[in-house]
């Protein structure tokens, strides 16, 4: 079997895997919630026009990019079942998929995932921009994609792509 189509046949089955784990498994949607509320607060932090954060300490707010991702991709690592937490990898190793394989659809979901965020915080940084300053800067432009994507992607990748 060609390689390509072999990687192709893995990521579907990671597909059906995951479509059929996540109606079953109440644990994922309060990850979610959890993520939704911190990436809500870190998306006004990027609404608020580059002009104006010059003078802010960006920092703070970087604490709920992390958390907010981190909690997106939760259920893409770890579960809990019998009340003991397992990674994804126990429950589908013997499914015809590698560890390669299924780092590949984390970091797909996760650029997928951190681009929409990204179009969100660009457009709303350029009209926030816009109304407030009647202008747009290269920071306007630069800000949403280093602090809102470049740096969480890169942070959560990292991180989340060693583990099991």
């Amino acid at each position: 079997m060609d390689k390509k189509l072999y990687d192709k046949k893995q990521q579907q089955i990671l597909d059906a895997f995951f479509k059929e784990f996540f109606t079953w498994s109440a644990e994922n949607i309060g990850n979610w919630i959890v993520a939704g509320i911190f990436i809500f607060i870190h998306g006004i932090f990027m609404m608020i026009p580059y002009q104006e954060m010059k003078d802010f300490d960006a920092n703070f707010s970087q604490v709920f990019v992390y958390m907010g991702y981190m909690y997106y991709l939760m259920p893409y690592i770890r579960f809990t079942e019998n009340k003991k937490m397992q990674t994804i990898y126990a429950k589908i190793k013997y499914m015809p998929i590698s560890l390669s394989q299924l780092r590949i659809y984390r970091i797909k979901k996760l650029a997928i995932f951190c681009l929409r965020l990204l179009a969100v915080f660009l457009i709303g940084q350029v009209f926030f921009s816009l109304v407030f300053f009647h202008e747009v800067t290269l920071g306007n432009i630069m800000y949403p994609i280093v602090w809102g994507f470049a740096i969480p992607f890169g942070i959560n990748a990292l991180m989340w792509n060693f583990a099991k």
